[in-house]
């Protein structure tokens, strides 16, 4: 599947009005023949919804709160509840603005859209299924269907500028390269623009340092009261008649970064710096920010690269310096800044650098140092530190009895070798050399084990200094 559609815009409906989300329930009726008791609406339903939503028809928003059984919701849909059950079920339904009715049978597939008021919106029959039902199958019906009801077509002319590998873009979503639009030799038909919503369609260029400014669809009425009249897709749509023809610019590039704090709340609306920096301009690369409330949008006038990495850090009169991390500057209006992560920066009263240097060198004093003496629990700073110099001595004790040892057992078995044999002075210096020797070796395998448990010691001390679970001054 596509990546969830990340453009959101108001639905046009009756009345010149627009609505930021149309709620739906679902009713799915299905032949035995099918899937007997192996049937589960919820999963076909999910496929649904997620259609809708890689389908940039993602206004509609299924509505969870009633508590109406499907059976009775398929009982009411189809007008055959008593009047005053129709009428009691007609108000637990205010909120709900549309009910897809999906029929289900083995050759065939049937997707009708009323409102709550019985009204048919929209309609679609594929009496002749070709295939057996199928996740894919019923995919594909339903793009179908909205071809039909939600989606319009554009033309595009195609200039020296464009080549056939660009990008083309709905909605802040890549659906394919110009080749896969191209009707002749200079025009593209793009399709599967929802008509509804302002929807805009962009191309960008995979070689050059070029991207089309965004070309905006005037939106259509989505009725919400009668049937909706269908999209003839072999036929331009009125307002693009004329092919379109789209202008160019340079790239500008572009990151999101999220800004928190110690206790990981939200703090975009602070005004910090941010820099970049690579081995060529290691004093940094001024940049223009603009705060958002989900993220701040950093743009660079740095020439276009096809790889465009950096590292950036952030600055902020209030706090020390951030840790550098690496990122990828896009184009400030491709589909890819939607789609892309923020990078996440934390500004914190101690420098994050400089207790992280201190916790490598001595485990539990950069966190002592730069923790929250009342979030965190004092033994985690102080049970690394002790138990790493405790353990760091034991290990430093042992080396200096593995030399002793060594060189007694050395001593010993240099007077064993010049002595005569069998008399029992030299064996007592036999005895005393594998004596020391044993010793020697137990001594080795300590400075071995201490060694091992500080380094131990130092791994989760500064594994724990950059979890979650450690709080920030």
């Amino acid at each position: 599947m596509q990546e969830v559609c990340s453009h959101s815009a108001p639905v046009l409906v009756d009345g010149n009005k627009y609505l930021d989300q149309i709620n739906y329930l679902t009713v799915i009726e299905h032949s035995g023949e099918i899937w007997g008791r192996d049937f589960n609406e919820d999963t076909w339903n999910n496929i649904l919804n997620e259609s809708l939503q890689e389908s940039c028809l993602n206004y509609f928003k299924f509505y969870f709160k009633t508590n109406i059984q499907p059976v009775v919701l398929k009982k009411y849909i189809t007008r055959k509840l008593s009047p005053s059950k129709a009428e009691r079920i007609k108000k637990q339904l205010k909120n709900v603005d549309v009910v897809f009715h999906i029929k289900i049978r083995p050759s065939s597939i049937k997707i009708l859209l009323y409102n709550t008021r019985y009204d048919l919106l929209a309609k679609y029959n594929n009496q002749n299924l070709k295939q057996e039902f199928s996740k894919e199958v019923f995919l594909d019906n339903l793009n179908n269907f909205y071809e039909r009801y939600f989606f319009t077509t554009a033309i595009i002319n195609q200039d020296n500028e464009i080549s056939d590998t660009d990008d083309v873009v709905v909605n802040g979503r890549k659906i394919g390269q110009v080749k896969d639009f191209k009707t002749h030799q200079n025009e593209l038909k793009i399709v599967a623009i929802p008509k509804n919503i302002k929807s805009y369609m962009q191309i960008e260029s995979s070689t050059k340092n070029l991207i089309s400014d965004k070309h905006y669809v005037k939106p259509q009425i989505f009725s919400l009261r009668k049937l909706n009249k269908k999209t003839i897709q072999n036929k331009r749509i009125e307002e693009n008649k004329n092919a379109i023809n789209l202008s160019y610019r340079q790239k500008i590039g572009a990151f999101k970064i999220n800004l928190i704090n110690q206790n990981r709340e939200n703090i975009n609306s602070n005004k910090p710096k941010v820099k970049l920096f690579d081995l060529l301009n290691l004093k940094g690369i001024e940049t223009k920010i603009t705060n958002n409330e989900n993220n701040i949008l950093v743009l660079t006038d740095q020439k276009y690269q096809k790889q465009w990495n950096y590292r950036a850090a952030v600055f902020h009169e209030k706090y020390p310096k951030t840790l550098t991390k690496k990122i990828t500057l896009v184009d400030s209006s491709s589909y890819k800044l939607n789609i892309n992560t923020p990078t996440e920066f934390m500004l914190t009263s101690y420098s994050k650098p400089k207790a992280y240097a201190y916790n490598l060198v001595f485990p539990g004093l950069g966190q002592m140092l730069a923790g929250d003496s009342k979030a965190n629990k004092a033994w985690t700073s102080y049970l690394p530190m002790t138990s790493y110099v405790l353990f760091g001595l034991m290990s430093l004790k042992n080396v200096g009895d593995f030399n002793d040892y060594n060189d007694q057992s050395l001593s010993f078995l240099n007077l064993y070798n010049s002595g005569p044999l069998g008399q029992q002075g030299n064996i007592v210096n036999k005895n005393l050399s594998i004596e020391y020797y044993n010793k020697a070796e137990k001594a080795e395998k300590n400075i071995y084990l201490y060694t091992g448990v500080t380094l131990i010691i130092n791994a989760l001390s500064n594994y724990y200094i950059r979890s979650k679970w450690f709080k920030w001054k």
